[in-house]
């Protein structure tokens, strides 16, 4: 859509098939999905295209994990992708990539919890993840070590999970 109110379908295609919970961004000219689900299997796959139409897979399992209910960013030249749920089990894990079939661990475990079914954004210079399920409810921002670093941890002991935040650099 280009006013908000009239939306027409970019075209249909066997990768959208079932496919749930995975992450998007917008990184290199490019749209990625990476992860996601389709109720029988889990999947470490990204995925890009120029025109919303053609998918082209980027690479075989590309990822390092099969995850979903992750969160994706753009930050420092490279794609993000932010815990998420391995299959019954939040993960702690960071990844990022340059083009999408190589991933690198940002340190083990950088997130101080296991995370899924939260947001993240970038904002005033940092990496941002915020709510979750599995007591991650909080709100946490990236150190220069890309270590989570506690900001506000939500009093209420309610997990905040599937919300969505905007941001920018």
């Amino acid at each position: 859509s280009t006013n908000g109110s009239t939306w027409t379908e970019a075209g249909t295609n066997s990768l959208w098939a079932g496919l749930d919970r995975h992450a998007s961004v917008v990184y290199d000219g490019k749209m990625w999905t990476l992860g996601g689900d389709n109720g029988a299997s889990i999947f470490k796959r990204a995925y890009y295209s120029t025109d919303g139409i053609t998918w082209t897979q980027a690479g075989s399992e590309a990822m390092l994990e099969t995850v979903y209910l992750l969160s994706a960013l753009v930050y420092d030249g490279k794609m993000w992708a932010i815990g998420g749920n391995t299959g019954g089990n939040g993960t702690a894990k960071i990844s990022y990539s340059t083009n999408g079939s190589t991933w690198t661990e940002a340190g083990s475990n950088s997130l101080p919890l296991a995370n899924t079914s939260h947001t993240s954004l970038v904002y005033d210079g940092r990496m941002w993840m915020i709510g979750g399920y599995y007591g991650a409810s909080g709100v946490y921002y990236s150190l220069p070590a890309i270590q989570g670093g506690l900001v506000v941890q939500n009093q209420s002991g309610t997990e905040r999970f599937r919300i969505t935040a905007a941001g920018n650099v």
